[in-house]
């Protein structure tokens, strides 16, 4: 499994979790360079409770915990870019390399 524990941030309404974002320390090597990164990862809000605001307070807190924390990078995989660029977040084209065989 992966070492790492997840950080739950919630929001409940009348004792019931509407909206949850899970933050998971990630670290990351870059150039040679070790960093200490984080993922924000299971974003969700109940069909009920969205358009109000919840998810984006919740990783407004993940990420001000997150600053706090030390961490250098936080960033997370999505198919709705667009949703988290409102929320600082900057879209980067995602390449992978596969090593072929001679």
């Amino acid at each position: 499994g992966f070492p790492y524990l997840s950080k739950p941030f919630l929001k409940e309404v009348e004792g019931e979790a509407v909206s949850h974002v899970g933050f998971i320390e990630y670290p990351i090597l870059l150039e040679g360079q070790w960093y200490k990164a984080g993922a924000l990862h299971a974003v969700c809000t109940k069909i009920t409770h969205r358009q109000k605001g919840y998810a984006s307070a919740l990783i407004q807190e993940a990420l001000t915990w997150g600053e706090l924390k030390g961490y250098e990078f936080i960033f997370l995989y999505t198919h709705i870019p667009q949703f988290y660029e409102r929320l600082s977040f900057q879209f980067l084209p995602e390449y992978r390399f596969y090593p072929i065989d001679a």
